[in-house]
């Protein structure tokens, strides 16, 4: 498949080893005023800060978050940049995880409306303890929406907009794809989501 460039935008992808494999989250970052060396290292600082002092009870004891790499996807063969600390963050609810293939579904909300405008990232790592009968308990929700919206606040307060990417808007595809900021993170279905297609391991 060609590379299709994302203007201004950066891919962030977050490492997760759970009982010794390796899984990953992607979300994407921009920044308004182009990425170099200097702006990649001032956002990777960032992340790192902020995941260094994340809320580790949304992970189960069993989940480490080891690393990421933030890649400049705005040009072919951008520059890439990795966490300078590891472990960046530990699990500290006791308690079994559930399977990888169960997570919790995350909406990234934007200011706009439509399909194009909003995308999901599925939270694994989730304590048996907080799902009962696919529902997952409403206190563990607001954690993890919290755990994300103070993320994405610390990347803004930088510079720095966590968005949606938009590889198509109205039907119309768009080259370069286009990023729209994601202003907060919700939990529309408390239920448990199937994510064995959707997760990178």
């Amino acid at each position: 498949m060609a590379f299709i460039e994302t203007l201004d935008g950066a891919e962030l992808v977050i490492d997760y080893e759970i009982n010794g494999a390796i899984y990953h989250s992607v979300l994407h970052i921009r920044d308004n005023t182009g990425w170099d060396l200097t702006s990649l290292e001032e956002c990777r600082d960032t992340i790192q800060n902020s995941l260094v002092n994340g809320d580790g009870s949304v992970f189960c004891d069993n989940v480490t978050i080891t690393g990421f790499t933030l890649t400049d996807v705005s040009v072919y063969g951008g520059l890439q940049v990795t966490n300078q600390v590891t472990p960046l963050l530990v699990g500290t609810a006791i308690d079994n995880s559930a399977s990888v293939n169960n997570a919790l579904g995350v909406k990234k909300n934007t200011a706009k409306t439509g399909r194009a405008f909003w995308g999901y990232l599925y939270h694994i790592g989730v304590p048996e303890g907080a799902i009962g009968d696919t529902v997952i308990d409403p206190l563990y929700i607001a954690s993890v929406v919290s755990f994300w919206n103070d993320f994405t606040t610390d990347l803004f307060n930088q510079g720095f907009g966590v968005c949606v990417r938009q590889k198509q808007i109205n039907g119309v595809a768009q080259n370069p794809y286009q990023l729209e900021r994601v202003t907060s993170w919700s939990v529309a279905n408390a239920k448990v989501a199937s994510v064995k297609r959707r997760l990178r391991r």
